[in-house]
């Protein structure tokens, strides 16, 4: 019996992997190349070190396969597999690796069995890099509640600090707090820290959410103090305002020690009077009566059901559509609008592109850029009164994982921007603006995307369109425009304006 339990485990193991190895792989790509998924290389570890703790509970409750369940589980996890690869939604993807592996854990070990793993299992979502939405619509928030408590502890400490927004004004300098400085990546780190340790150590529900609304609490606290102790260095004199430098690291290391002792020393305290009871050790064992026929034709179909699904992902890639004639093939004159090719600009110029514009966290470069273009174009136009405007198209022909429209760019673009509209021959358009008001003038840009003809402001919107044509239509394509305007030679009208006579242009270049 342990032999035939074994077999089927490993046979299973290798095909789910095979299945999942672009996944896994794409998995520990962004947790190495993105520091806010850093922590995503020790949750599986974790859960892992959960399962071989509870090993005897979980082996004594051993039982016969949940054909009902685990089936569906499986079919639609490989289902979703394959649709987010055809789509380009990696999200997709990595929800129905957790769809298909809970579906095999009720296959080879029953339903008793996945209620002893049900935390190491929901633990991995955690590694999933899709919680970037969820992060980006509290970052805002996070911003401005750590803004205020820095502001708190500074005139506490006894330096003047008036807060405007997320700006503390101090007596000699301004302390800007960015979107990158909300905490939200420490907060995580906390809760993936504060959730199995809980589970380990706390017996009751009540106990655990506790731990964690505390962790939040000490999050938020903690952040707060790592930028009241960088704005009071810079008070005093202190060259702190470089982010990568150690005297602006060091700040945020001591509060992160803390706010993680602080979260130890709850847990410890509540597991005093609110202890973890071992669990019952009920042998459930696997059905003797079980058909064995059955359940090897059962198990034989879906472990071909995944490699054939891991095998059609590297023969079912979209089509690639390129737009007609290339884009420098759209016209350098049309309506009132004219270009000088030695007037264009370089990409790295882009005003559209810049940290100060975007509200990102500064980069070496001061720019950030679209991942992976197959075609791009950027040109400077000008009218017969003399104002001109930059433009930007960016295209992809086909994307796929790391080479995809909603990228670091789209994001920052979809947190800042403003609803605008624009009036076409085809009826009245909403894309989105970003406006910066300067000293020396206001610059912005107007941006919208666009799929197969459809104009779309939020960035968001293009995903389930992507996956419908890509289902019907058995392409990926997607593009972005993007027009710049600064007041030393351009207003935000005329900016309007050129999108107005552009959006026709494009229908006759773009795919539609």
């Amino acid at each position: 019996m342990f032999d035939r339990q074994l077999t089927r485990t490993i046979t299973t193991t290798v095909a789910f992997l095979l299945c999942y190895a672009s996944v896994l792989w794409s998995i520990v790509s962004e947790a190495v190349t993105h520091s806010q998924y850093s922590y995503a290389l020790v949750v599986p570890l974790i859960s892992g070190y959960i399962v071989w703790l509870r090993w005897p509970a979980i082996a004594a409750a051993l039982g016969a396969p949940d054909y009902f369940f685990a089936v569906p589980l499986v079919l639609t996890g490989l289902a979703l597999n394959l649709t987010g690869h055809l789509a380009a939604l990696t999200s997709l993807e990595e929800i129905s690796l957790l769809l298909t592996l809970t579906g095999l854990v009720l296959l080879l070990a029953g339903r008793n069995a996945l209620r002893r793993v049900w935390f190491p299992i929901g633990y991995l979502m955690l590694v999933l890099p899709l919680w970037s939405y969820l992060v980006s619509s509290v970052q805002a928030p996070s911003q401005q509640i750590s803004a205020n408590i820095a502001a708190r502890l500074l005139q506490t400490a006894g330096v003047p600090a008036f807060l405007e927004g997320t700006t503390i004004v101090l007596p000699t300098v301004t302390l800007d707090v960015m979107r990158e400085c909300s905490g939200t990546n420490q907060l995580i780190a906390l809760l993936v820290m504060a959730l199995p340790l809980s589970y380990l150590l706390l017996a009751t529900s009540a106990s655990r959410f506790l731990v964690a609304a505390i962790a939040i609490l000490v999050g938020y606290l903690s952040n707060g103090a790592r930028i009241a102790v960088i704005g009071w260095l810079t008070a005093a004199g202190r060259l702190v305002s470089d982010p990568h430098s150690i005297a602006h690291l060091v700040p945020g290391f001591l509060t992160a020690s803390l706010a993680y002792l602080a979260i130890y020393g709850c847990v410890a305290l509540l597991s005093r009077v609110n202890r973890q009871a071992p669990e019952a050790s009920v042998t459930v064992g696997l059905t003797a009566g079980e058909p064995f026929r059955l359940r090897t034709l059962v198990e034989a179909a879906l472990v071909i059901a995944m490699v054939a699904v891991g095998a059609a992902k590297l023969w079912a890639v979209p089509v690639a559509k390129e737009p007609t004639g290339g884009l420098t093939s759209i016209p350098r004159s049309f309506d009132d609008w004219a270009s000088d090719a030695s007037s264009d600009s370089r990409i790295e110029s882009f005003v559209g592109f810049e940290d100060h514009l975007l509200g990102g966290y500064p980069t070496d470069s001061g720019h950030r850029f679209f991942v992976g273009l197959d075609d791009q174009l950027l040109r400077v136009y000008g009218n017969s009164r003399g104002k001109h405007v930059e433009v930007f198209i960016g295209y992809y022909a086909s994307q796929r994982n790391g080479k995809e429209l909603t990228g670091d760019v789209s994001v920052l673009l979809h947190q800042r921007a403003t609803a605008v509209s624009v009036h076409s021959e085809s009826g009245e358009l909403t894309v989105n603006e970003i406006v910066q008001p300067r000293q020396e003038g206001s610059r912005g840009v107007i941006f919208w995307y666009d799929i197969n003809g459809r104009i779309l402001p939020n960035v968001y919107l293009t995903k389930p369109y992507t996956l419908w044509d890509t289902l019907t239509r058995r392409r990926n394509n997607a593009g972005v425009v993007m027009i710049a305007w600064n007041a030393s030679n351009g207003t935000r009208a005329d900016a309007v304006a050129f999108a107005k006579s552009l959006l026709p242009v494009l229908r006759r270049h773009l795919p539609s």
